[in-house]
């Protein structure tokens, strides 16, 4: 599943100093992921005495935990909280596991001929497309 995002940095819970401002990332929603991951730039620097344990890789120290507001193409923001900083990640990742036990719903739907994941809370809403 794929939504792109943007993240503002200056947001972070625990403020980044190699920000930019407001970047385009992309972020997959993965239903077997248990927290937030998001790729550490290059210069990243941080320690949290954390560590996550990958699929493909046994354990990986994570920088720091931040929470983020990312928005989708339209402007609509959604806090993630608990992100975890990675290095060494391919990609930036959504856990709707995390966001079912913040109490937000999942459903699926079918778009244009597409079947969706719906993550919705009160107003807010997510889509992630099936690739």
């Amino acid at each position: 599943m794929d939504c792109t995002l943007e993240t503002d940095d200056e947001l972070n819970e625990i403020s980044n100093a190699n920000t930019d401002g407001i970047e385009s990332v992309e972020w997959l929603g993965d239903t077997g992921a248990q927290y937030h991951v998001k790729k550490a730039k290059i210069n990243d620097k941080g320690t949290s005495m954390l560590t996550v344990t990958m699929d493909n890789n046994p354990k990986v120290e994570v920088l720091r935990k931040e929470n983020l507001i990312v928005a989708d193409e339209i402007g609509i923001e959604v806090e993630l909280k608990g992100v975890r900083v990675v290095k060494g990640m391919a990609t930036n990742i959504i856990s709707l596991m995390q966001l079912v036990d913040e109490g937000w719903h999942m459903s699926s739907a079918q778009f244009d001929g597409n079947w969706i994941i719906q993550m919705t809370k009160n107003n807010q809403r997510l889509a992630f497309a099936g690739r």
